[in-house]
């Protein structure tokens, strides 16, 4: 075979293979791609996922907390309510004490007793109607 052939042949063997390997780089970068968008789609999935998981579990806290709240300032209301009728049998056993403290000192325990009862009554403070901020500033 002359060499002008041969060279005829090897020119287009050259184009042929680097169009093969054209079309071989062309195939791999799609499937490359696909691969990749598979990938980014599967990671955009688990954090949307762990998205809804936190969201769940923060509702159920501030659930928690509300209850809570809640049960606290039910029990609040009873240690307020207790101190009250406290101070009451105090005040009328202490009229029927064959010697009585004094008015003025049953006054101002008295006083100082029903001032702690209302501030820790959530009724009287009005601490029911305080909207409820979950976090750990919250002050009850």
């Amino acid at each position: 075979m002359p060499l002008e052939d041969q060279l005829s042949e090897i020119a287009v063997e050259v184009i042929v293979r680097g169009e093969m390997q054209y079309r071989e780089s062309v195939v791999r970068k799609r499937e490359w791609l696909i691969e990749r968008k598979a990938e980014l789609q599967e990671k955009a999935r688990q954090q949307q996922q762990e998205s809804e998981r936190r969201a769940r579990e923060l509702k159920a806290e501030l659930e928690r907390a509300r209850v809570d709240r809640l049960l606290g300032e039910a029990s609040a209301l009873a240690r307020a309510q207790e101190i009250r009728r406290y101070v009451e049998a105090v005040r009328m056993a202490n009229a029927n004490l064959e010697t009585p403290v004094s008015a003025v000192e049953i006054e101002a325990w008295s006083t100082w007793a029903l001032r702690e009862a209302d501030r820790i009554d959530p009724v009287a403070s009005l601490a029911f109607a305080k909207p409820y901020n979950a976090g750990p500033d919250e002050a009850e």
